[in-house]
């Protein structure tokens, strides 16, 4: 099958490994696919829109984007894929903290027309997905999954019990009011056990929830194998919050209050509704600490199945008043021990905590949608054979540098969403622009992408900034129209001469275009022959993948000028549209979405010939050649409309280009009829 799976993971630095684990566990366990890996501000480009999924997968980290602010980041998310709602693939959507904008992730799941969710909310179904419960099966999963080489990774930093040097250990984040007493008790439960414990408690203690003692990777992993105990509560929120409108009513009270208690903010932002339900379950660390044999103290609570209290975790009240039966159980190193082994157990042999588990029953809900469902794999109780660890850290291997690689293709090709979604994960405050804004006082001010906040109060430092940013753009305006003249310059010129009668200074001189990145060896061998008999060559070209142009490092003679996709100049496309075939730019556009690009750079490098290299620059060339009285020369590599990985109604578009482009004035036609197939 070949299966899309649209992802928003940019920090492989911080990646964890439950994270790894759920988001690619299709790869690791199902490597017989053809799998396409796209993350959010990566280029959305005609080859993904156009090509046939049989399953697209909606991970986690896409869907995260439903809390973006501003809004209008989601709105352009949905618009920019709304291929994924248009596919007649088999949909499948994997979110998670759905309680959170539970009513913007319902309607663009209905949107999309999502076929199976797999939550670990699941049992909430009828209140968090209404609308797209009607068409889609919504089935459970956990937060956090176990893969095979999970266990010898914790085997590596594993120690005795007795030879750990942290007695108490928890990491948390001091969650924000809107999820509730749920997570006001996660984030406070490390102060409390603290403060119940008294001065003078005798005990190794590692509790924080400042943000800079957050630890990733296999660094958390190596604390939880350092701690006896490990401290946690049910991971999830006591507030419904369908539209985010809780969180933007906190943040603001917040702000206009900085310090407030959470009684405060409730009162303020969501009197009465804290507790109405309760939306939580375990999270990856339960299964991370199990692993990794440290014994749990949890506040109980039936959220934590299949955890379960005085079995698999020691219970602590959220008040910490059983702190003294607490200290006595874990005195008790041989009642501690049994809670270890038990959880170890309970994770390491209950199947749906599998990866493999999950793979299959995500594998087979596919299957069922494209109608060719096997009922006997669907009730089989068995999972798939269990992987051997190094196979699958081999294959982890594989899929992080697949990630990698994509991330370095998308920030060489310096896409517009690209720059935003870098500039967003950027500090306000570091760099000299950084410092002057915090000066100002005006970063408190600024939402994501630069919009300033309008309910921001208009600051003596917020209105020099304003001004500094107009002025800014008001040079910036003056330098486009520099660069607009001077790209200009060339057809005045051509234009000015033949009107005086001068000899024009396009004397034996060739502009090729090609559309390829890393030019065909042929067309750049041809150029360097012209060049050898006293011609002067330009080769336009689509960027180059790499950072290092290999084009013009073997080929120095010739100059090889690239395209910028995210620039082109109207008045060229006026003055091209003065000409027959000119007017028609939005066709050839559509046809090919770097015919400006190209048009504009042909213009900027006019030429006595101008020699367009297959069908997709064909246009730009003879529009160029009609703007200066030039020759062109058609290279037809191929039969360009008939390649078969093209849609019909491409191939349709095509093939009406070429018939109106085939014979204007003054063009030649050159073929490789060797590496044509013959017209039918």
């Amino acid at each position: 099958m070949k299966i899309l799976l649209l992802h928003g993971i940019r920090d492989l630095q911080s990646l964890r490994r439950t994270t790894l684990n759920q988001s690619f566990c299709l790869l690791k366990h199902a490597p017989e696919h053809e799998y396409t890996l796209h993350c959010f501000g990566q280029t959305v480009g005609s080859e993904l829109r156009e090509r046939d999924f049989d399953a697209i997968v909606i991970d986690t980290t896409f869907l995260w984007y439903r809390w973006a602010r501003p809004r209008s980041v989601l709105a352009e998310l949905m618009e920019e894929y709304q291929f994924v709602g248009d596919s007649h693939a088999a949909k499948v959507a994997l979110p998670q903290d759905d309680y959170d904008h539970a009513e913007i992730l319902d309607q663009w799941l209905a949107a999309w027309r999502v076929d199976a969710i797999f939550s670990p909310l699941a049992k909430h179904a009828a209140l968090l997905f209404p609308l797209a419960a009607l068409r889609a099966r919504v089935l459970p999963c956990f937060a956090g999954h176990l893969d095979p080489a999970d266990r010898e990774i914790a085997s590596c930093f594993n120690r005795p019990f007795e030879a750990r040097e942290i007695d108490v250990g928890y990491r948390a984040a001091k969650l924000p009011a809107q999820f509730g007493r749920i997570g006001r008790v996660k984030s406070e439960i490390g102060q409390r056990f603290v403060q119940a414990l008294g001065p003078n408690h005798g005990l190794r203690l590692d509790i924080s929830i400042d943000p800079r003692g957050v630890l990733s990777g296999e660094r958390w992993l190596h604390f939880l194998c350092n701690s006896r105990f490990t401290l946690g509560s049910a991971s999830g929120s006591s507030l419904l919050d369908p539209q985010g409108r809780i969180m933007d009513a906190v943040r603001d009270y917040e702000r206009d209050h900085p310090g407030a208690s959470f009684e405060e903010i409730e009162a303020a932002c969501f009197p009465g509704q804290d507790g109405e339900r309760e939306l939580a379950g375990i999270g990856p660390r339960n299964i991370e600490t199990a692993l990794a044999e440290s014994c749990q103290i949890l506040v109980p609570s039936a959220h934590l199945a299949p955890f379960e209290p005085n079995v698999h975790y020691i219970s602590l009240a959220s008040d910490c008043s059983n702190i003294a039966d607490v200290r006595r159980q874990m005195r008790d190193t041989t009642l501690v021990k049994q809670r270890i082994s038990a959880a170890l157990e309970l994770v390491c042999e209950t199947p749906s905590f599998r990866t493999e588990n999950l793979t299959q029953r995500i594998l087979a809900e596919v299957e069922r949608i494209r109608g060719c469902y096997s009922p006997a794999m669907s009730q089989s109780s068995d999972v798939l054979p269990s992987a051997y660890a190094m196979q699958s850290l081999l294959a982890e291997q594989k899929i992080t540098l697949r990630l990698a690689e994509a991330e370095i293709d998308s920030a060489s090709a310096a896409a517009d969403s690209e720059k935003r979604s870098l500039n967003w994960k950027l500090s306000l405050r570091t760099g000299r622009f950084g410092g002057l804004r915090e000066m100002l006082g005006v970063n408190d001010a600024l939402l994501p992408f630069g919009v300033i906040d309008p309910s921001a109060p208009r600051t003596h430092g917020l209105r020099v900034y304003l001004l500094l940013r107009r002025a800014r753009d008001c040079v910036g305006a003056a330098r486009a129209l520099f660069w607009q003249g001077r790209d200009l310059l060339p057809f005045v010129s051509s234009r000015v001469r033949k009107a005086v009668g001068l000899p024009s200074t396009q004397h034996r001189t060739i502009t090729m275009l090609v559309a390829d990145g890393r030019i065909d060896r042929r067309v750049l061998l041809s150029a360097r022959s012209l060049h050898q008999a006293g011609w002067r060559v330009r080769v336009i070209a689509s960027p180059h993948p790499d950072p290092r142009d290999d084009d013009q490092r073997m080929f120095p003679e010739i100059e090889i000028v690239r395209i910028v996709p995210s620039r082109y100049l109207i008045n060229i496309h006026r003055i091209g549209a003065r000409t027959s075939l000119g007017a028609r730019g939005s066709e050839w556009h559509r046809v090919y979405p770097h015919y400006f690009h190209f048009l504009a750079l042909a213009a900027r490098h006019p030429a006595q010939i101008f020699v367009a290299h297959d069908l997709p620059v064909l246009a730009s060339a003879i529009v160029a050649a009609q703007m200066f009285g030039s020759h062109v020369v058609y290279d037809a590599h191929e039969l360009y409309p008939e390649q078969h990985h093209f849609k019909s109604e491409h191939v349709d578009a095509l093939r009406h280009a070429e018939a109106a482009l085939d014979d204007p004035p003054r063009v030649a036609v050159a073929t490789r009829r060797n590496q044509r197939k013959p017209r039918c």
